[in-house]
């Protein structure tokens, strides 16, 4: 049976209690454009498909700039201001990796403790029996709260608790779509398939779909079909994704009646449903999240996720059970119109309420709110770095600056005493061959056990901000290497490899030198 949702009036005011907004308060919400510091991982749009489309609707709204120096026009001032931006966004793929509570931000927190910081939270689940990267949900709400964060978002609906558990509010942040890409077909009924649907369909992740598609393939329908399991995305064939691009992915959606999507990790409401819904032409059938078919990831309670989404025989239609999936099917398979009037419902309602621009006008309501707090300099920064522990002189290493490294391409060569590798060499039990989770300055000032030391590559110089630095220990006198390298413009080491520390982790091409002595 149908479910009646909460009111809207009554969903503002269980968010309002925890100190949250809700995402559809916006109506008379007018933006000013704005200058943002973007901090995302590289981004190949062809798979990250909505990571791309939230910052390119934040790009319509306000001018986004993904370093400092590139933030012009912003509210420049002394240490601690904007800096050229007016807050900065973390977005959804730099955050999945966070591990510790000391993670970097991508930036010099501690000279910009007054600039508001927002995150966007994401795999904030705990993966059972299958294997994905997600990082660590408490180290990430603990990462939130030591960065001075001022809000942060979820898809999940569990705000609440995350709010309560980190002490920064997270506000529930729905999923979205690009109207435009997805309803160029609006209005056209001619259809090939009667039922369609792609994605990943293992067992552990997403109990219910495999049974759902057993069930579909057994019915007399012409059926639209393409998954994928989670192992072949470590093939070396990309075929083996049986995943097509956006342009046809976006044809084949709307080249059938119905479109099946259920919910995902968390009861996670994903990208598919509003995709469906702004198709203009394919009904969503989903499942109801408190029935068998959500699997192992009900929650206990009455927790209704789709509350403020949609709502059922308006703008979808959901089924409890595989019998009454099949009864769903051939209904509209006999009732055309029923089945293009929630069709033209959800268009309308994901035009209005679930595009990617409504939810970045969403993070720039909150965004304003925390600008105008910041502004009072009489109050304390967001950001507060922890008391750091006093060595004696000789104990401490300095930071002597930055050298270009010998595989650069405009490498000169300086008259040497000694060759690279006689200068440098790896520290025992080296990171340096993994991927992620390289080394910070400390971790690198530890393993080189008192040795003068180098870090390279670290921080967003190679296009992902949580693979640290490569640490090289010296094995000469840092006068030595000096003699050995040219200098480079201390910029070209500025990145930061954690939280808490902003001494600098070397560049792409230049190597952040620390030392004991002069």
């Amino acid at each position: 049976m149908a479910r009646t949702p909460l009111s809207a009036a009554e969903r503002h005011a269980i968010d309002h209690a925890h100190g949250l907004l809700s995402f559809d308060e916006l109506d008379a919400f007018q933006p000013r454009r704005l200058h943002v510091l973007w901090i995302e991982n590289k981004l190949d749009c062809r798979i990250w498909g909505y990571y791309c489309d939230i910052r390119d609707a934040m790009a319509r709204l306000h001018t986004l700039c993904t370093s400092l120096q590139s933030c012009r026009g912003g509210r420049d001032g002394k240490k601690g201001t904007h800096a050229g931006a007016d807050f900065a966004v973390i977005g959804p793929r730099y955050s999945i990796n966070v591990m510790t509570d000391d993670d970097s931000v991508g930036f010099n927190r501690s000279a910009l403790d007054r600039l508001p910081l927002f995150v966007i939270q994401n795999k904030m689940y705990v993966p059972q029996g299958w294997r994905e990267i997600v990082g660590d949900v408490s180290a990430k709400l603990s990462w939130v709260r030591a960065a001075g964060a001022s809000g942060a978002f979820t898809w999940l609906t569990k705000h609440h608790e995350f709010t309560r558990r980190s002490g920064v509010p997270h506000h529930w942040f729905p999923f979205g779509v690009n109207v435009e890409k997805f309803s160029r077909f609006r209005g056209k009924f001619t259809q090939s398939f009667d039922v369609g649907f792609t994605g990943a369909s293992g067992a552990d992740k997403y109990p219910s779909r495999e049974a759902v598609l057993r069930e579909l393939k057994m019915m007399n329908i012409n059926l639209y079909s393409g998954t994928w399991s989670q192992t072949s995305l470590n093939r070396a064939d990309n075929r083996s994704w049986q995943a097509g691009t956006h342009d046809e992915y976006v044809r084949r959606l709307a080249d059938s009646k119905m479109w099946v999507s259920t919910t995902g990790p968390d009861l996670l409401v994903g990208t598919r449903y509003f995709e469906v819904m702004a198709s203009g032409t394919t009904l969503l059938l989903c499942n109801r999240p408190n029935s068998s078919l959500s699997g192992s990831h009900q929650v206990s309670g009455s927790r209704w996720v789709y509350d403020g989404l949609f709502e059922e025989n308006e703008h979808v239609a959901m089924f409890g059970s595989l019998s009454e999936l099949r009864a769903k099917v051939n209904y509209f398979l006999q009732n055309e119109e029923e089945r293009r009037r929630i069709v033209r419902n959800a268009l309308a309602l994901v035009e209005s309420r679930h595009s990617w621009d409504a939810r970045a006008r969403f993070i720039t309501i909150l965004a304003e709110r925390a600008i105008r707090e910041a502004a009072n300099l009489s109050s304390p920064p967001l950001y507060r770095a922890p008391p750091l522990t006093v060595k004696p002189p000789g104990e401490q290493p300095h930071y002597v600056g930055c050298f270009q490294t010998v595989g650069s391409k405009s490498f000169v060569p300086k008259r040497a005493r000694y060759s690279s590798t006689q200068l440098f060499q790896d520290p025992p039990k080296s990171r340096n061959g993994r991927r992620l989770r390289r080394y910070t300055v400390q971790l690198c000032q530890e393993s080189c056990s008192g040795r003068d030391f180098t870090l390279q590559s670290g921080g967003f110089s190679s296009g992902n901000g949580h693979t640290g630095g490569v640490c090289k220990c010296v094995t000469k006198t840092s006068g030595e290497v000096q003699q050995s390298l040219r200098r480079r413009p201390g910029s070209e080491c500025a990145t930061t490899c954690s939280l808490h520390d902003s001494r600098p982790c070397g560049g792409s091409v230049a190597i952040a030198l620390f030392a004991y002595d002069g």
